[in-house]
């Protein structure tokens, strides 16, 4: 019976260990658990302070404002990519033919009143100011045309005679 007692003992042995392998498991999602609560009541805490301070001039301000912005151009990226536009009511982005905004109820047919789309009033407008440019630069080059007359009749042949004359 020798044996059958030391397989018993084994068996103890194994049992034991399995229980503390679990109890240990256990314990360690506990601890990753409250590691976890820790870090988003310091988050929260951080986030109340920043609120309190943004107005104050750090670069720590400065460096968060500075990523805040980023965000902000990179969800309009985005919604642009995606046929997108920011409801005025809510901020929520919303498909660009969509009638009311599903988050709030907003009338989204604002953006309807234009037909023209942003690339086709970009190109009018740069088609406009090239005109401006070009209407300038005849402006400078007439302008040179002038001074250079001026020039040209204060070294007439009359002029030096007369003034050798004196």
């Amino acid at each position: 019976m020798g044996f059958f007692d030391s397989l018993n003992e084994a068996g103890k042995g194994f049992g034991a260990a399995a229980k503390d392998a679990a109890r240990t498991a256990k314990l360690n999602v506990r601890l990753r658990s409250l590691d976890d609560k820790l870090t988003q009541e310091f988050e929260n805490l951080g986030k109340k302070y920043y609120e309190k301070h943004k107005n104050e001039n750090t670069a720590e301000n400065r460096r968060i404002s500075e990523i805040y912005t980023e965000i902000s151009d990179t969800k309009d990226e985005l919604a642009d990519i995606r046929g997108e536009v920011v409801c005025p009511n809510c901020g929520e982005y919303v498909p660009k033919n969509a009638k009311f905004c599903p988050n709030c109820g907003e009338d989204m047919n604002i953006f309807e009143e234009s037909d023209t789309t942003d690339a086709e009033t970009a190109d009018y407008d740069d088609v406009f100011e090239d005109d401006e440019a070009q209407d300038d630069k005849a402006d400078e080059a007439s302008d040179d045309d002038k001074a250079e007359d001026d020039v040209k009749t204060s070294d007439k042949p009359e002029d030096s005679a007369d003034s050798t004359e004196k």
